[in-house]
Order: C-alpha cells, then sequence, then structure tokens
C-alpha cells in the first residue's frame, strides 16, 4: 500500500513537471505568433505600398507614352471609384 502511494505521489509529480513545462512552451509560441503577427501585417502594408507604386508607375508610363491611354482612363476610373466607395463608407458611419 505504501508503495502504491510513493508511486502515485512520483507519477502526480512527473506529471506536474510536465504540465510547466507544456506551459513555458505554450507561452513560448504564443509570443512567436504575436511576433510572426506583427511581421505578417509589416510585410502586408509593404505589398500594398508596392502596388500603389507599381500602379502609379504604370499610369505615369502610360500617360508619358500616350499609346496606353485606355488603360489610363480605366486606372483614373477605378481610382475614382475606390475614392467615391470610400467617400460613401464614411458618410455612413457618420450618420
Amino acid at each position: 500500500m505504501k508503495d502504491l502511494v510513493i508511486s502515485i505521489k512520483e507519477k502526480i509529480k512527473k506529471l506536474l513537471f510536465l504540465l510547466d513545462e507544456l506551459k513555458r512552451e505554450n507561452s513560448m509560441l504564443k509570443k512567436d505568433i504575436q511576433a510572426y503577427k506583427k511581421q505578417n501585417e509589416s510585410m502586408i502594408t509593404k505589398i500594398n505600398n508596392l502596388t500603389q507604386k507599381s500602379d502609379l508607375l504604370k499610369i505615369n508610363q502610360s500617360i508619358e507614352s500616350e499609346s496606353n491611354s485606355s488603360y489610363t482612363k480605366k486606372k483614373i476610373d477605378h481610382f475614382i471609384k475606390e475614392i467615391d466607395k470610400c467617400i460613401n463608407l464614411i458618410d455612413n458611419k457618420n450618420v
């Protein structure tokens, strides 16, 4: 009987030790997740900025060459629609 109690106590100690290890690992993984989320947001921002710059360069090139005037008109129309959407969202939010 005494051996059984000692065995159970040892197993409980092992389990508590494993629990502490898992808690530490979980904490480290949560920190890693937060770091990756921040990095991901930064990358998305960079991608959006580069996309906008690329679009502006294409527009600039098309304006300079004037051979792609339809492309330029389409892009300008697209930007106007996006601006209108933003204005509508702002107006609806303020109502």
